[in-house]
């Protein structure tokens, strides 16, 4: 994503729950730790399931309730089951099949963060577009 379009899902300048949170999460994924912590005191935590669920992008994305807290972050697990089944499968051993998926996970991170901030950010606009037009 790039930076124009990053801008355009800013929620910083306001906006429904589910817009500020979609922008959060997106700085979340992006930055180096892949995640993002919302603190259910603070945030809404069903305002964060509808923009996951608006995105689709829930089969990448893991959400872990922790009491007061919910952290979202990529399921590397899943990109490296991903990697095994279809790049690393005719590898001798276990080993090698273990460092080729690291291998494709590294490879592959990078495209699988831009397609979940765009995703996220889709979503972001089409909430934002449906409130500002029931208003």
């Amino acid at each position: 994503m790039s930076p124009t379009e990053a801008l355009r899902c800013d929620g910083a300048s306001g906006g429904p729950p589910e817009v500020v949170l979609a922008s959060r999460l997106i700085r979340g994924i992006k930055s180096g730790l892949e995640a993002f912590v919302l603190d259910k005191r603070e945030d809404s935590y069903d305002a964060l399931t509808r923009v996951l669920n608006a995105s689709g992008v829930r089969g990448l994305l893991l959400v872990k309730d922790l009491g007061p807290y919910v952290v979202v972050y990529l399921d590397r697990g899943a990109l490296e089951r991903r990697c095994m089944y279809e790049r690393c499968s005719t590898a001798q051993n276990s080993y090698e099949r273990k460092l080729c998926a690291r291998k494709c996970v590294t490879e592959l991170l990078p495209e699988v963060i831009n397609e979940v901030s765009r995703s996220l950010c889709e979503a972001a606009r089409s909430i934002r577009s449906s409130v500002s037009g029931a208003s």
